[in-house]
């Protein structure tokens, strides 16, 4: 018997030591889509945080977002932050994360009320996306990069690429007019666009390297609205929420 033992101990970490070094087996399309509360959402993508977290080989396969990763930091990781942020613990909404490329990334089903309501969202995320790209290239390669610095990148795929990021810091002034920049494009790439009042916009911006202060998020806040009431955008609502957990505004 302790023989038996000792070989499905042995098998068994095999097996988990395999499944570690490949971060491609922590995502399923099933496990994605399937239908949790807010809380029971936000749980499991804590638990899926904490297995790119097992190695230097899942942060990398994160950080580049590779395979399922892109649509989970991009589409199921918002979402979860959102539902947070509006309904609480509540076991009355389903949240639903829906792959592929129908004009809505997610469903919402709110059955607090005397009738159902479904909503049906749409997300995109506030970032440089090449430059961003490259960063996380840096990041893997060097175990640093700087998050503001200017990018330039030299050589081709088939010599290689050379990244230079160049240190920087910015002011207050600045990571405010930044933000506004990015989470402004993010809106206006959802522009004159059809979707409908039943389709909600959610806007996800990083605030967990830069930390906004009141002042900080009411200027930003005043300056985005400001700049979608010139956009054409076809959504009942429009929401930014932040990566922190802590941010979210309900633009008028």
């Amino acid at each position: 018997m302790s023989a038996l033992r000792a070989s499905f101990a042995r098998r068994s970490r095999a097996a988990l030591d395999c499944s570690m070094k490949d971060p491609s087996t922590f995502l399923s399309a099933e496990e994605m889509t399937k239908h949790r509360t807010p809380r029971e959402l936000n749980d499991w993508v804590a638990k899926i945080f904490d297995r790119f977290l097992e190695s230097n080989e899942a942060k990398a396969y994160a950080r580049l977002k590779k395979g399922l990763s892109k649509q989970f930091f991009e589409e199921v990781w918002p979402l979860a932050l959102l539902a947070k942020q509006l309904f609480g613990d509540s076991d009355q909404v389903i949240c639903e994360p829906v792959l592929g490329n129908q004009k809505y990334d997610a469903l919402i089903e709110d059955r607090r009320g005397d009738a159902s309501i479904q909503i049906k969202v749409e997300f995109t995320i506030a970032v440089d996306g090449h430059d961003d790209h490259l960063r996380m290239k840096e990041l893997n390669e060097k175990g640093r990069a700087n998050a503001y610095g200017d990018v330039s990148v030299s050589g081709t795929k088939h010599t290689g690429h050379n990244i230079n990021i160049y240190d920087r810091a910015l002011s207050r002034d600045e990571l405010t007019s930044n933000a506004v920049r990015v989470v402004t494009e993010a809106l206006r790439g959802k522009a004159n666009r059809p979707y409908g009042l039943n389709h909600w916009l959610c806007v996800k911006f990083d605030d967990w390297i830069w930390v906004p202060n009141k002042d900080d998020t009411e200027a930003i806040r005043a300056s985005v609205s400001s700049a979608k009431q010139a956009l054409n955008l076809d959504f009942a609502k429009v929401f930014i929420v932040g990566s922190s957990g802590e941010l979210l505004w309900e633009l008028t």
